[in-house]
């Protein structure tokens, strides 16, 4: 069983387990108070997922960890003993419409949960009513999946809904959430009695949850719409836990990054991934990148350049970045990571090149550190020769590709 102790993701002692693609999702979820390890201070991140595990998350999520330890069980299911550690958390989401029973007034609290399972209780996290959605019935795996996909519960994970989820997937899922904007209903339908007539309500549409207040936007600052500048929508995180930060950075190689903080002290820096669109470890022309960008952003977006941490001076995006250029971009070539990343809201364009032998120069790097700097190496290596992901849609659909944090060295510009 799953101890109640929170401990944050630097002390999980098999922190060298967790994918390198779920390490932001961890070390925030950890920061924040959600996550848990076990008595052995492991977090166990390739163990299934239980129902009341994931009962649990979404108790912490919702209150917070300190009022979700109150909670005391009522026995609503049979198999859920009163004094059991996920009692209070079980009965506590099952009154909150957030989970279900399996049938036969039972919970299958150690029964495993798939992606759909754990993405319609995390929607009714957000908000979404089960029975008006159709999260209920013989096509609730199709309405979980359109809406899911829809607020980006699945971002960052390269599996079916149907398969089961383990620890560090159901990290994943729950960091999406924090991102993800609420909803609610100006009415949930029912019927009214009308000079003895019963008459039935329609359930109105969800509406997003919005406000006008800008220093709120604490995740998030997501218009309404483009008519409605100035109308913000209101991320869980926002409402759930003001005290957490998402902050647009960049990392030590000039790679664009986020920034998470929780009560003013930073959680880490994370490259965005969300904004590569194409990487290489062989040399790239202008041509080859010129054609994985598009010519369009070229022409349209600011074009910035970094070598190892350091601007690239006098770099001219119109001659280097051509359909005609045969000619390498910067230093780039064998066993020298290039990256391009693409900002759409602030029309720029970045590309980095960065030496990874300075990876085996220094030898000062933590363990983890420099773990994670292998993997991403061997890993783009091992499929050399490669040329390049030539669309947004390939790096969507090569996840593999797409790591959540960055490669922490020694700042090469101190």
């Amino acid at each position: 069983t799953m101890s109640l102790v929170t401990i944050s993701n630097a002390a999980f002692k098999d922190a060298d387990k967790i994918t390198a693609d779920h390490e932001e999702a961890v070390e925030v979820m950890s920061a924040i108070g959600v996550l848990v390890g076990d008595e052995k201070q492991n977090f166990n991140a390739k163990d299934n997922l239980t129902r009341a595990q994931a009962a649990k998350i979404i108790s912490y999520l919702l209150l917070g960890n300190k009022t979700a330890e109150a909670l005391a069980g009522s026995g609503k299911f049979t198999d859920v003993a009163k004094t059991s550690w996920f009692a209070g958390f079980v009965d506590y989401c099952a009154s909150t419409g957030v989970v279900n029973g399996v049938g036969d007034g039972k919970f299958d609290p150690n029964g495993q949960l798939t992606g759909y399972q754990f993405a319609k209780m995390l929607l009714g996290a957000l908000g979404y009513d089960a029975t008006i959605q159709g999260f209920t019935g013989t096509d609730w795996q199709i309405n979980v999946s359109k809406i899911a996909n829809l607020v980006g519960l699945f971002e960052g994970l390269n599996i079916k809904g149907t398969d089961v989820l383990n620890r560090e997937q159901a990290a994943q899922m729950a960091f999406n959430t924090l991102k993800s904007p609420l909803v609610e209903y100006n009415n949930k339908g029912g019927n009214v009695t009308i000079n003895g007539a019963v008459i039935g309500i329609s359930a109105s549409d969800y509406e997003y949850v919005t406000t006008t207040i800008a220093k709120e936007q604490t995740i998030s600052k997501q218009y309404l719409s483009n008519t409605n500048k100035g109308i913000y929508t209101v991320e869980f995180a926002e409402r759930y836990y003001p005290d957490l930060t998402l902050t647009a950075d960049e990392d030590d190689f000039g790679r664009p990054a986020r920034t998470w903080a929780y009560n003013k002290e930073t959680v880490g820096t994370f490259v965005n991934y969300d904004q590569l669109v194409a990487e290489y470890t062989v040399k790239v022309t202008g041509k080859t990148m010129y054609t994985d960008i598009g010519y369009k952003n070229i022409d349209d977006y600011a074009t910035y350049a970094f070598e190892d941490g350091v601007t690239v001076k006098n770099f001219d995006a119109d001659k280097v970045l051509t359909k005609n250029n045969d000619k390498a971009v910067l230093t780039s070539g064998k066993g020298v990571l290039t990256q391009v990343f693409v900002n759409d809201t602030d029309e720029t364009i970045t590309i980095v090149v960065i030496h990874t032998d300075l990876a085996r120069r220094n030898t000062s790097l933590l363990k983890s550190t420099r773990r994670r700097i292998a993997s991403r190496i061997t890993a783009l290596l091992s499929r050399m020769p490669l040329t390049s992901l030539t669309s947004r849609k390939a790096i969507t659909c090569s996840l593999t590709l797409r790591t959540a944090r960055s490669w922490p060295f020694p700042s090469p510009r101190s």
